[in-house]
C-alpha cells in the first residue's frame, strides 16, 4: 500500500520506520541537531518547505511533510478510508 504524504507524492507504507510531529522533534536537541545535518542532502526530501506539521522516516529517506503525524497515522490504519 502507498502512504500519500503532500505535494503530489506517496512513499510506500512497508518502509515507514517512524512518524513523528514535528513539534515533538523541535522539542529534542539532538533531533534539531540532526535534522540540520541532513538538510540539503538528497537524503532529505521536503513536501513542504513551509509548515511542516510530521517528519517520516523511512530506510532510504526522510521527508518533511504538511499533513499532520495524526492524519498519517490514521491513513496507514485505514487506507480505504481516504
Amino acid at each position: 500500500m502507498l502512504l500519500h504524504i503532500g505535494a503530489e507524492r506517496s512513499i510506500a507504507q512497508d518502509k515507514v520506520l517512524v512518524i513523528l510531529d514535528i513539534k515533538t522533534v523541535k522539542k529534542s536537541a539532538l533531533n534539531r541537531e540532526y535534522l540540520k545535518q541532513v538538510k540539503g542532502k538528497a537524503i532529505m526530501v521536503a513536501t513542504a518547505e513551509e509548515d511542516v506539521k510530521s517528519v517520516i522516516i523511512t530506510e532510504e529517506k526522510i521527508y518533511l511533510s504538511a499533513i499532520s503525524s495524526l492524519t498519517l497515522k490514521k491513513r496507514i490504519a485505514n487506507p480505504f478510508a481516504n
